[in-house]
């Protein structure tokens, strides 16, 4: 697999792990206490992004922002999902010129 290929499975890896916060949110709506948790993004130089932190906010989750949450995660996902599609295709292209 070429390093092409890293940014992309990184931002899937992301995006995976910010929906598993989201939905661990969204299960603890009704618990006494709970404070919601936000997946802190960052970017890296050699290999796409990652979640450098899950932070602890001040409030309580909202349905509402939690599905937004939801949202911008599936889309996330799958505008990487269509670059490693895209970039598979161009890989196999270059492999058939080469034959």
């Amino acid at each position: 697999m070429t390093t092409s290929f890293n940014a992309p499975l990184s931002g899937l890896a992301a995006a995976a792990l910010s929906q598993d916060i989201t939905a661990n949110n969204i299960a603890n709506i009704s618990t006494p206490g709970y404070k919601e948790k936000r997946a802190i993004q960052s970017e890296s130089a050699t290999s796409g992004t990652f979640i450098s932190s899950v932070q602890t906010t001040d409030k309580e989750p909202d349905l509402a922002g939690s599905m937004v949450d939801l949202s911008i995660n599936k889309n996330t996902y799958t505008a990487n999902l269509k670059v490693i599609k895209a970039q598979d295709g161009m890989l196999g292209t270059l492999l058939d010129i080469i034959r």
